[in-house]
């Protein structure tokens, strides 16, 4: 016997409920809250263009945010920390250099993505993608 579509299992409409609930009062929550997701995509956005930042803390800074109303912020808005967004893009970086390049010098790029060294770069690269770069730019 197939089973029944998931909107008419048993328990569904609790289901349902609960989350209308828990959405409910954040649609009502008016013209702050979107400000604050416009702001929080913006930023978003910022570091996914702005290559010269590094630090979380500068980039906190520079916005007139503390670290932590930043790290505030992208939990509620995007869904992952700044830190993490600034990983993305410096990993992205060095595997779209690696992939273009076939003799990169990892020590200089990762001083050149504001890395402490290239072990640093090596163990980001590889806990992100599950290799390390040498063994992805192959």
């Amino acid at each position: 016997m197939p089973r029944p579509p998931y909107w008419s299992r048993p328990g569904e409409d609790a289901r349902v409920a609960a989350l209308d609930a828990f959405l409910t009062p954040l649609l009502r929550a008016g013209p702050r809250t979107l400000a604050q997701a416009e702001l929080a995509m913006g930023l978003a956005d910022r570091i996914r263009t702005d290559r010269t930042i590094r630090r979380v803390a500068d980039f906190a800074r520079t916005e007139g945010l503390s670290v932590r109303a930043l790290q505030r912020l992208f939990a509620g808005y995007v869904g992952v920390s700044p830190k993490w967004v600034l990983l993305r893009y410096r990993v992205h970086e060095a595997l779209e250099r690696a992939a273009s390049d076939a003799e990169v010098d990892w020590a200089a790029l990762a001083a050149e993505l504001g890395y402490s060294d290239q072990a640093h770069l090596v163990r980001d690269v590889t806990a992100t993608v599950g290799v390390p770069p040498t063994a992805y730019a192959r």
